[in-house]
Parts: C-alpha cells; structure tokens; sequence
C-alpha cells in the first residue's frame, strides 16, 4: 500500500513539473461592421468567443441597427453559436457556424404602404447558418463573416477585427512559442517530404 501511495504521490508531482502546452488563447473580441442584405441596413455586432476544444468556438454576440429609415426602426439581435474551425493557419484559417438567434424590433412612425406605427418591440427568432474566413497577424485577425438566418429570412454580411486575450504574458508567450514549434515542425516535415 505504502509503495502505491508513493508511486501515485511521484506521478502527480512529476505532472506539476511538466509544463502545459497552451495551444489557444483565453478568449477573443471581435467587433464588425455588419450590412443586411433584405433591409439594406448598417449596423454594428459585438462577438465573444471562448475556445471549447480544439477546432471549436463557443460564441456570444449581440448585433444593433440603430435608427434606420430616419430614426423609425431600432434592432438588437442576439446570438449563441458554436463554430467548427477546420483550418486554422498561421496567417489564414476559416470557419463554420451555427447557433440559435433571437431579435427585436420596432418601428416608431408610420411608413408608406406600411403597417401603422408602433411603439412597443416585436420579438422573433431563427436558427443562423453561416461561415467566416479570417486573415492572421499576431493576436489581430481580418474577419470576413456570413450569416443566413432562414426562418426570418435574413443575410447578414460583416466585415471586422479580431483581438485575441490571454490570462496574462507567460501565457500569452507560451501560445507564440507553441506556433513557432509547429512551424519549425511542419517546414522540417516539408523538407524531409521533399527529399
């Protein structure tokens, strides 16, 4: 007994020693001009992205349209989705996206060959189905992002930048050095390949 005791307290602290491999950031910000497509409106979207496992992104983000068509409609929608990143470069990576979105809206004065004004907001919501492809340099990403939403019938198209956080320098360090080893890795494999 007292052998496996020891053996289990060697284990454990040689797992202490061992240094971890930090091959994500703590989360990211992205912040987008986003255009919809039906309304032909501008707006602004907000995104928060925690990496789950590796090739997955969960999101939270909130979109606005404000004060279209002279001040009489306002939109907030907000949206969870989970992203599937299947390539993710050092200078070049790309996603898919799905998630479950909620909206409201209002209109606050009377448009032509419209309903009649309202004041208080209508509620809908709708599944999102969509994609991304972003441009890498060091924590800041170029971020070109597409959004279908079928059951409102709705395409958002949003261009923007993306900022990645870590928990503080060391990890932020560990995360560069963990690229750099995997290139120095991929361009020995290439040369190898080549030969």
């Amino acid at each position: 007994m007292q052998k496996l005791i020891i053996l289990l307290s060697i284990i454990s602290l040689s797992s202490f020693g061992q240094r971890r491999v930090v091959d994500h950031e703590w989360f990211s910000y992205s912040l987008y001009g986003t255009y919809s497509v039906e309304d032909e409106f501008f707006g602004t979207t907000g995104k928060l992205s925690f990496p789950m496992q590796k090739g997955f992104n969960f999101v939270a983000q909130g979109t606005l349209f404000p004060n279209q068509i002279n001040g009489a409609l306002d939109e907030y929608r907000y949206l969870f989705n989970i992203e599937l990143i299947p390539y993710h470069g050092e200078f070049f990576g790309f996603y898919f996206q799905t998630g479950l979105d909620e909206g409201f809206w209002k209109r606050s004065v009377e448009i032509e060959n419209y309903t009649p004004a309202f004041t208080g907001f209508i509620r809908d919501n709708s599944i999102m189905f969509g994609g991304g492809i972003e441009f890498i340099k060091d924590r800041f990403s170029l971020v070109i992002d597409y959004k279908y939403y079928p059951e409102i019938n709705r395409n958002h198209v949003s261009t923007g930048l993306r900022v990645l956080f870590f928990e503080d320098k060391r990890i932020r360090k560990s995360y560069y050095d963990y690229l750099l080893k995997r290139k120095i890795k991929r361009s020995r494999s290439n040369r190898k390949s080549s030969l």
